[in-house]
């Protein structure tokens, strides 16, 4: 009887939607949030947009701390994996002058979305690069992983990101033996009375406050029932009242130990937004139309990615500029920059499950549930957000957010935004571009495609082959580089260094459908094994100073042009 349960959940969840005005965000009174719900509170002094294409200040204050914290793990890295002739102590800076990008090597993992199977092989590969797993680090590639100032995901990869992330980042197999819940008939809400009614009664407390509903709450309900484990102390009540997750708030990362200690890397996950209506979302999203007066008028034309980040929800265009709502306050009516109203701001409409949703809503794939009656509409309705940032209001476009995958399924675009300064980054792309469910290198080329579209000169993307030739060169059966390390890119453009990484079978058949939500132990096991073989078998461990050592006007050694000439498109 699973699918009824089910059908019945989201039947409430769609009356609940029907039943709620998506025209605006107007809370019933302040302090009628609670857990799930969002409150309303008198606006936090200074509050505005940001606008612009300069890197967010928290966030650049963090990576630059998490770079100084990460340096005795760069010593010991280096030391371990004994590059020739290679003098570690000059390379690695002082804590005074390490900056990330210029003294220090900048590092990244895109992790690709693709459902439960993303999350699996993700899972199984970042693994391989922590130096918390001493098989990792007898391979020579535990380490990275601490070494990374940054990660992004989409789609399947942000549960993945979200629950490891707010499980205080922890071991990924910790978070797939003891977090996650895959095993019990895939995304259902538990098989409990209780637990169908906390979680329709968090939904149900949110609709009361005011707040436009929709199934994406139902989804971002699901994953917190399946994915999360952190509960910050001050949800215990929200907890037993409505379920997990529901007083979890994607904010609350900054007051994670392992964020406050700065040894994490800094998580950014996406999602895609098309204008309402419209149904299709592709490698244009944003696309650039013709020339705008105004950044404003710019962006009303374009179907934007959105990122979400612990401190900010917003867009990005990079010729242009982009909007940025601090994510506290999403959900409050902006007008001019600034709150409408300054005695009513919203807060707790960050929440942790239902942002992940927003990346990775999946209701345009009704099988990922159960299938429905036809008199439940499973339209992708996320007004929740939409009407509610602000942006929507100074973009003057009615915005829906869709799964993050539907416009690009690596998130390739947030790590080589010019601000961030990637020397090099990890891209694990779990796409089924192949009939046959393995990916092709079509994920990659169309964000290739993308930076060459008209707006985006100023992103610096490496020369990408199209997915004939990337299979018949075997690029989708083993790690590449590609970037200007390899081969002079046209205009003698400098690139991040990508190293990519595809889901192949190694020592499992991964290949999954993204429907796919069930996956015994065992399944789960191998899955982690075969990504996990991919890493440590496949990829040497030379990689990461040559950005380092080119701006220190150092010429690679031989054991490094050796790694190059194996794992590099020389186009």
């Amino acid at each position: 009887m699973a699918w009824m349960r089910h059908a019945l959940f989201l039947s409430a969840v769609a009356t609940l939607a029907v039943a709620t005005p998506d025209s605006g965000f107007h809370l019933a009174k302040r302090g009628a949030g609670a857990g799930y719900a969002p409150q309303v509170v008198q606006c936090p002094s200074g509050l505005s947009i940001r606008t612009g294409s300069t890197l967010n200040a928290d966030e650049a204050a963090y990576v630059l701390a998490k770079g100084v914290e990460s340096l005795p793990v760069w010593t010991e890295y280096l030391t371990r994996i004994g590059i020739e002739d290679f003098n570690v102590s000059s390379f690695v800076p002082s804590s005074e002058t390490a900056v990330g990008g210029s003294t220090l090597p900048m590092v990244g993992f895109a992790v690709g979305g693709g459902g439960v199977r993303s999350m699996l092989v993700g899972g199984g590969m970042l693994a391989a690069f922590d130096n918390r797993n001493a098989t990792s680090v007898a391979a020579g590639t535990g380490g990275v992983l601490q070494l990374a100032q940054y990660m992004s995901a989409l789609s399947g990869s942000s549960w993945l990101v979200g629950s490891y992330v707010l499980a205080d980042f922890s071991t990924f197999e910790y978070v797939r033996d003891k977090v996650w819940r895959l095993v019990e008939g895939g995304f259902n809400i538990p098989k409990t009375i209780n637990g169908f009614h906390d979680a329709v009664s968090s939904i149900r407390k949110k609709a009361a406050a005011g707040s436009p509903v929709s199934l994406t709450d139902a989804l971002g309900r699901t994953l917190a029932y399946h994915l999360f484990e952190y509960i910050p102390s001050n949800s215990w009540i929200s907890y037993l009242q409505q379920g997990p997750g529901a007083g979890t708030l994607w904010s609350s990362i900054k007051t994670l130990p392992s964020y406050l200690n700065h040894t994490a890397p800094f998580p950014i996950i996406l999602a895609t937004g098309r204008e309402k209506g419209n149904i299709n979302a592709t490698i244009e999203s944003p696309i650039v139309s013709k020339c705008h007066a105004t950044v404003l008028e710019f962006l009303s034309r374009q179907l934007p990615q959105y990122e979400i980040t612990p401190y900010h929800f917003g867009t990005n265009v990079p010729n242009s500029g982009g909007l940025y709502v601090p994510i506290e306050s999403l959900g409050t009516k902006f007008r001019n920059g600034t709150p409408a109203n300054a005695k009513s701001c919203v807060e707790r409409f960050d929440n942790a499950g239902f942002m992940m949703a927003c990346s990775g809503n999946v209701f345009g794939e009704t099988a990922y549930f159960v299938e429905l009656s036809a008199g439940i509409e499973l339209s992708i309705n996320a007004t929740a957000i939409a009407d509610d940032t602000g942006i929507n209001e100074a973009l003057a476009v009615p915005t829906e957010y869709i799964e993050a995958g539907r416009g690009e399924v690596v998130p390739f675009f947030p790590l080589v935004q010019p601000q961030r300064k990637l020397d090099v980054f990890f891209a694990i792309d779990s796409s089924t571009d192949r009939p046959n469910h393995w990916p092709d290198g079509t994920e990659i080329w169309n964000s290739y495609r993308k930076s060459l579209l008209p707006g985006y000169e100023a992103i610096a993307f490496p020369v990408i082959p199209d997915p004939n030739t990337f299979v018949s060169l075997g690029f989708n059966v083993r790690p590449t580089f590609f970037g200007s390390s390899c081969y002079s890119q046209p205009n003698n453009v400098t690139t991040p260094l990508i190293v990519y990484l595809p889901n192949y079978h190694e020592t499992f058949a991964s290949n999954t459908s993204t429907l796919t939500t069930t996956y015994s132990v065992a399944d789960q096991l191998s899955f982690y094994d075969n990504s996990f073989q991919i890493v440590t078998q496949r990829l040497s461990t030379t990689w990461p100073v040559d950005a380092q050592q080119e701006r220190n006007g150092v010429a690679r050694t031989s054991q490094c042009e050796a790694c190059f000439e194996k794992y590099c498109y020389m186009g």
